[in-house]
């Protein structure tokens, strides 16, 4: 019988984990239960306390070693230069000996930070990219396929982690700050809601918001280099930016106090994005249908095969409208370049496409709070919605960015669409505040442009 062994206690735990009478590890600067809680820990009190004012009196041997560095899966082009030429002399060890422990306490914070983004986007996050097209393929590539990709390139695994961490800021927000209803379900995947985190939803949202800035600055040198290897991670990310950047919005309340146009600059950083993913397709198209988004484009290719109707006449109404409009502001300019018409006439044109794809009878209609039907499309295929952002063009794109007017009224009508998408976390109240950013952007402009806004202020719930 083999001889059972006395449990070891230990009377060197630190103050804090005494105090919440919970087992230490013992391993400082700072023990692993004050790094998680990023709580000031007695070890590092005691170090300092303990640290001798005369270092070059001390030994090296007596000094407290630096933290081993991270491992990561590759090095990149800023790290390689932040490297040092030579290794530090026993001075150099001596003058910043005291200096790497709160340094090490950040370090440690941030690899816990990302160990829990990463297990709630494996357990929870991905279904919300699933959503949009409910499938098995879609299933493989969103929980298996992206976050592998997430470890071989440093922009999608910072937008992974953004995305993933504005979704927690989502799920924390205490129902107070919540001013987008009292739907719970709307901050739900799957039926489970996730309610133990470590930090409160500010705390998210600013990692959130940190994390897409690094994605960025990293994407930007990838975004002229598309290849074989790497077109798939790019798409990944063009779609976890285009669903932050519309989550974004509904973290406002919707109304149009403070109309500085924040929503819209967002849009609009998401755009330059997103204004090459279509000729990215294009010029990759063959390498698309040998991945994991074969699925995906092979739908995508529906915009351009002429096999829809809009049958909605309350819908089909209001986009005559537009229609009639660009017209009767192209007849008004005295210029003969009407490559403005143009532009605008095939975002509308692609506009009523996606208003086709999500025909709805019945009372909910366009911008309905009980969401589409898909008719004769495949139950579950949502991404119509979101491909008009792709198909609007960079011209489009331009023309939002100098506050063209009927540019914004067409970008306005399709947010009326994206109230469609009220049951995913990142979408909910999003139509709302954009269609108030935009129209408070618009009424200025004259009492005609109020009039034109009124029917989408009408579909989201706002006054008019």
């Amino acid at each position: 019988m083999p001889v059972r062994r006395s449990h070891k206690k230990s009377r060197n735990g630190c103050a804090q984990c005494k105090q919440r009478r919970v087992k230490c590890d013992e391993m400082g600067p700072v023990c692993a239960n004050c790094a998680r809680r990023q709580l000031p820990c007695s070890f590092l009190t005691d170090t300092d306390e303990t640290t001798p004012s005369n270092g070059a009196s001390e030994s090296p041997a007596q000094l407290p070693l630096p933290p081993p560095p991270r491992p990561r899966s590759r090095p990149t082009s800023s790290t390689l230069r932040a490297q040092p030429s030579h290794l530090p002399t026993p001075p150099d060890i001596r003058q910043t000996a005291t200096t790497p422990v709160p340094e090490s306490s950040q370090i440690q914070a941030r690899h816990l930070l990302e160990l829990e983004l990463m297990h709630h986007y494996s357990t929870s996050t991905y279904m919300s990219c699933v959503g949009l097209r409910e499938s098995a393929a879609t299933v493989n590539a969103w929980k298996r396929f992206v976050p592998r990709e997430a470890l071989k390139y440093d922009f999608l695994l910072y937008g992974l982690l953004a995305f993933t961490a504005l979704h927690i800021s989502k799920l924390t927000r205490p129902p107070t700050e919540d001013k987008s209803g009292d739907d719970k379900t709307m901050i739900m995947d799957g039926g489970r809601e996730t309610t133990m985190f470590s930090a409160p939803s500010s705390f998210y949202f600013q990692k959130a918001l940190e994390y897409q800035d690094e994605a960025f600055q990293s994407f930007r040198s990838v975004l002229d280099h598309i290849t074989q290897d790497n077109c798939n991670a790019a798409f990944a990310f063009s779609v976890l930016t285009t669903l932050l950047v519309i989550a974004v919005p509904g973290f406002e309340d919707g109304s149009e106090k403070d109309p500085a146009n924040k929503t819209m600059q967002a849009v609009f950083t998401m755009f330059e994005f997103l204004k090459g993913l279509g000729s990215i397709i294009d010029a990759s198209e063959e390498w698309f249908y040998q991945g994991p988004w074969a699925h995906v484009l092979v739908h995508f290719h529906e915009f351009q095969d002429g096999k829809w109707e809009l049958s909605n006449q309350d819908s089909l109404q209001v986009l005559r409208q537009l229609s009639s409009l660009n017209e009767e502001l192209n007849d008004a300019t005295d210029s003969a370049d009407n490559s403005k018409f143009k532009v605008n006439k095939r975002a509308i044109d692609n506009l009523e496409l996606c208003f086709a794809k999500y025909d709805i009878s019945g009372d909910a209609g366009v911008g309905g709070a009980e969401g589409p039907t898909t008719g004769g499309n495949e139950v579950g295929d949502k991404g119509h919605i979101l491909g008009w952002l792709a198909m609007a063009g960079a011209d489009f794109v331009s023309l939002l960015h100098h506050g063209d007017s009927l540019a914004l009224l067409i970008f306005l009508h399709w947010a009326v669409l994206l109230r469609n998408l009220e049951s995913f976390w990142w979408s909910h109240n999003s139509a709302k505040a954009l269609v108030a950013e935009v129209a408070s952007m618009l009424h200025p402009r004259g009492s005609e442009w109020e009039h034109r806004t009124m029917w989408a202020r009408e579909k989201v719930g706002l006054p008019w």
